[in-house]
């Protein structure tokens, strides 16, 4: 059995340890973020994580990410499931405030994160620059 997500950890964290589950209850957060929808965002990013980024950490071990004429290659797949990861809009959950609440995103982006990282911690550098660039412009 392969690498799996650690949904129910990362949600039980994030409602309990982090107080989301209260925060939720308080209106916090507005009408249009409950429980049912951290549920689902965060089984998504796990099926993301367990299904498409961590099988290619046997890739990535194989042919690593060579350094050839002043270029970086990444490994085969890695370019696609980046693309995937984008187009689902993964990489923009902690967008600025503009595009979304600040502070919703910023919660679903740190635990959407945390299972991308965990399933290809040699691979966490990218697309973190992306992250902390949207950071750098909110704060």
């Amino acid at each position: 059995m392969g690498y799996r997500a650690p949904v129910a950890d990362i949600a039980f964290s994030l409602k309990h340890a982090a107080g989301l589950k209260a925060a939720l209850a308080e209106g916090l957060y507005g009408d249009d973020l409950d429980e049912e929808t951290v549920d689902s965002v965060l089984a998504e990013a796990g099926r993301f994580a367990s299904d498409v980024i961590a099988p290619l950490n046997s890739v990535g071990d194989k042919f690593g990410t060579p350094f050839k004429d002043g270029k970086v290659t990444t490994p085969p797949g890695w370019k696609d499931t980046y693309t995937t990861w984008a187009a689902a809009g993964w990489n923009g959950l902690a967008a600025p405030a503009e595009w979304e609440d600040r502070v919703r995103r910023a919660v679903r982006a740190r635990k959407v994160e945390a299972a991308r990282r965990a399933a290809r911690a040699a691979r966490g550098a990218r697309p973190g620059p992306t992250q902390a660039g949207n950071e750098g412009r909110v704060h």
